[in-house]
């Protein structure tokens, strides 16, 4: 797995990650030198990748609870899961991943852009990318996390991993992405 540094204006994304990446930039810009708070993002300013976005809260390191999911996650999210412990529903090797990757976004703070294949009970694979930004909570801790997530599969293939199910994960690369915060 790579891990890498990037700045803000060495990081560019694309499609809908480019969207919220630009949105979010706004904020911060608003943020003036500082995060933003959670109850500055406004979802209707993003509405044409809102089926992208997940919003989750950083509890602990054993726990990042999932608050919403985008209808583009429906056919490899349970639908229960909001409310629950993202970790519960990604095996071992993938949690260690993330959980130092949140660590890493709550400590700093700083911006994560994730690389990794989803790989369902039928061996097939699917390649997707995440971008995940954070906000401050109600007590100014950043730790309300904003990502938007890219799958690189068609429909029929996201519908079929859906229905057998995603087995593990393999994370290819980890980039930090610094947000110019002011200390």
């Amino acid at each position: 797995m790579d891990i890498n540094q990037l700045s803000m204006a060495e990081y560019v994304p694309a499609g809908a990650q480019a969207t919220f990446w630009a949105y979010y930039r706004t904020l911060l810009d608003k943020a003036d030198g500082g995060l933003p708070k959670r109850t500055d993002f406004d979802p209707l300013k993003i509405a044409s990748v809102l089926h992208t976005m997940a919003l989750s809260e950083f509890v602990d390191e054993d726990t990042q609870l999932v608050k919403l999911i985008g209808g583009g996650h429906d056919s490899l999210w349970p639908p229960s899961m909001t409310g629950e412990n993202l970790f519960d529903h990604i095996d071992a090797g993938t949690a260690a991943v993330r959980k130092q990757a949140y660590k890493e976004i709550v400590g700093r703070p700083c911006g994560c852009f994730i690389e990794e294949e989803a790989i369902d009970e039928k061996g097939r694979t699917l390649f997707y990318t995440g971008l995940v930004l954070p906000t401050l909570s109600k007590k100014g801790k950043p730790t309300i996390f904003l990502g938007s997530y890219d799958f690189r599969a068609d429909d029929l293939l996201m519908q079929l991993s859906g229905e057998v199910g995603i087995k593990s994960r393999r994370t290819k690369s980890v980039t930090y992405i610094d947000l110019g915060l002011k200390n």
